[in-house]
């Protein structure tokens, strides 16, 4: 009833990433403005009159993972998210070499758990249920990430094998995404994400899935 009929001079900002899971009627009165991602020029340049502390290696990565967002690149450089990947690599890599990584949902878990945690604890307004799903969206962002790089990696190569395995992978990472955002419980989630990401890289290229 507000967009249909709002007060005068009042505007109405509503964000979303995802704008296909937005009613029609809604969509229908709203006038669309894309925001898309900032070129690694502008991006470097923000980087610099910022004032994050992060040089080297870390601010590299930081680069890579915000894909032109500077809130991304904030959030990253603040919860020392470089430090995430440094931990989880490894595991990722053994993953696309079909070997199941001991304990890793657990460890995804309690990593995510504690992002939330640490972001509830000074702030009684904030949501928990909003801060978990901040801490599995990284997960999923990280993971991206990684799969990203080996499906540039393989295309490069001409791997037509490498480059269906990781397709495969991306699609579960998209399916763990699906699932967190459905409130499927966060440690099966995450266990579905690892075990069905490691049987990813045991399927041919062209196979079904």
């Amino acid at each position: 009833k507000t967009l249909e009929e709002p007060p005068p001079r009042t505007y109405l900002l509503l964000l979303t990433t995802r704008l296909d899971r937005l009613l029609p009627t809604i969509r229908s009165r709203c006038q669309q403005v894309a925001f898309g991602p900032l070129d690694p020029r502008a991006m470097q340049a923000w980087l610099d009159g910022d004032g994050l502390l992060a040089s080297g290696p870390e601010r590299d990565w930081i680069l890579q993972f915000a894909e032109g967002s500077p809130g991304a690149a904030v959030a990253a450089a603040r919860q020392g998210l470089h430090a995430w990947w440094k931990d989880f690599q490894p595991d990722f890599l053994r993953m696309d070499r079909a070997t199941l990584p001991g304990g890793l949902a657990e460890r995804l878990h309690e990593r995510a758990a504690d992002l939330a945690e640490s972001i509830v604890k000074p702030n009684e307004y904030a949501s928990k249920e909003a801060a978990n799903r901040l801490g599995l969206s990284i997960v999923a962002r990280m993971a991206g990430l990684h799969l990203r790089q080996r499906l540039a990696s393989a295309s490069l190569a001409d791997d037509a094998t490498a480059m269906g395995q990781a397709l495969g992978a991306i699609e579960c990472v998209e399916r763990f995404d699906d699932n967190v955002r459905g409130n499927v419980n966060p440690k099966l989630a995450l266990a579905a994400l690892v075990a069905e990401w490691t049987d990813s890289a045991r399927v041919p290229a062209g196979a079904a899935r």
